[in-house]
């Protein structure tokens, strides 16, 4: 159901002045307007204001016609037209191509990156499925074993590097009350490797 017409708008001022209409049919202030908007404070004054300091944005635009309830219906100028009908020009329909949802060219070139990371990533996938199928079984599973080996190993590396961490900043104020941390204790793997540490005993003599 169409209602009747508030304004007629024909350009910026008008636009202007339709909306703080509006606003004062609604008996809204600036301050209400501003919080149901979620604008900053003083920022619908600053549009709908009498000095105007400020222009519409695309989301201010957006955000009063909803607050306002209102929505925008193009209708031909009637006058407009006949005095702009001898000026317009038809274009040539075989110097452009009618195809629907067309993609520009900004957003083709913004979409190059992704298109092409992704082909790389598939054409690196397939290539390396392909030099994997033909090692034999004992040369992939040596590889699958050092893979293991190496993520375990970045692992623990990390894990030692967030508990040193972590005890350089709950460390004493003084070294008698510093505490060995979990990161100097070696890993048991480590604790195997170690070679024994030879016992030194001194004898002295017993004075007589």
């Amino acid at each position: 159901m169409m209602s009747e017409p508030i304004a007629v708008i024909r350009n910026y001022e008008e636009l202007v002045d339709a909306l703080r209409t509006r606003k004062n049919g609604l008996q809204l202030s600036n301050a209400t307007v501003d919080r149901l908007a979620g604008l900053t404070d003083g920022h619908t004054d600053k549009i709908l204001g009498p000095t105007a300091t400020k222009g519409f944005s695309r989301m201010t635009v957006d955000l009063l016609l909803q607050v306002f309830a209102v929505k925008l219906v193009m209708v031909e100028d009637v006058e407009a037209a006949q005095v702009m009908a001898e000026r317009w020009e038809q274009r040539n329909s075989s110097q452009f191509r009618a195809i629907p949802n067309r993609l520009s060219k900004a957003l083709l070139e913004r979409a190059k990156p992704l298109v092409f990371k992704d082909i790389q990533r598939s054409a690196g996938l397939k290539s390396r499925a392909g030099r994997m199928s033909k090692l034999s079984p004992k040369r992939r599973k040596q590889i699958a074993k050092k893979a293991i080996r190496t993520r375990w190993k970045r692992h623990r590396e990390r894990k030692a590097a967030e508990a040193a961490a972590s005890c350089q900043a709950h460390q004493a104020p003084t070294d008698s009350e510093r505490k060995p941390c979990a990161a100097t204790i070696p890993h048991k793997a480590q604790q195997r490797a170690l070679p024994p540490q030879p016992i030194v005993i001194t004898l002295q003599p017993i004075p007589q």
